[in-house]
């Protein structure tokens, strides 16, 4: 039987897409406190989350660079569990598929304040097409597929958490339409 916090699913998944578009800057890709959330002061240690989420991407003609961060708190103000490079996007790609993978390990409970502890390691890939410098450890048949995380990151339980996933553009032109999350206790 499961143990600690969760058992099973610990958010109830989107019944439809969401979609994120016209991306400029950092921006999460879904709601933490809907779909990865950490209640506050809720954790027995050490315990442990997955994630998987997958879906489609779309960019124009001027695409830029993409990065995406995992995080440990609800916004882009959270602590850093890690970050791909810059990755150059290709242009005019409609709807390539996408994926994350990843588990988050919480280490360690403290007192309020920055005193708890996580580490997390995720995998980020796509068919998109790429161009020279991908960061990562391989290209996979026309797209990307980059390992990430690794950071540890010291964070306040006693306050409302949970994995923040976002994208960084350096354009507006960037559609993101996120088709399933699956967030468990494990």
């Amino acid at each position: 039987m499961p143990a600690g916090l969760y058992s099973g699913l610990a958010a109830v998944p989107p019944s439809t897409a969401i979609s994120t578009t016209s991306i400029s800057g950092e921006v999460g890709l879904w709601s933490t406190a809907l779909y990865t959330p950490i209640p506050a002061n809720s954790i027995q240690t050490p315990s442990a989350f997955e994630i998987f989420a997958a879906g489609r991407v779309t960019t124009s003609t001027s695409p830029a660079n993409c990065t995406i961060t995992a995080r440990m708190g609800t916004s882009t103000s959270g602590v850093t569990l890690g970050g791909t490079g810059a990755i150059a996007f290709t242009a005019s790609i409609t709807d390539a598929y996408w994926e994350l993978r990843g588990l988050i390990t919480l280490r360690s409970v403290g007192a309020a304040g920055a005193n708890s502890t996580a580490k997390g390691n995720f995998r980020f890939s796509t068919t998109q097409g790429t161009s020279a410098g991908v960061a990562g450890p391989a290209n996979v048949g026309t797209g990307w597929d980059v390992l990430f995380g690794g950071t540890a990151a010291s964070y306040d339980s006693s306050v409302a958490n949970g994995l923040f996933i976002s994208a960084t553009h350096t354009v507006t032109t960037v559609t993101w339409n996120v088709e399933q999350i699956a967030w468990t206790g494990v």
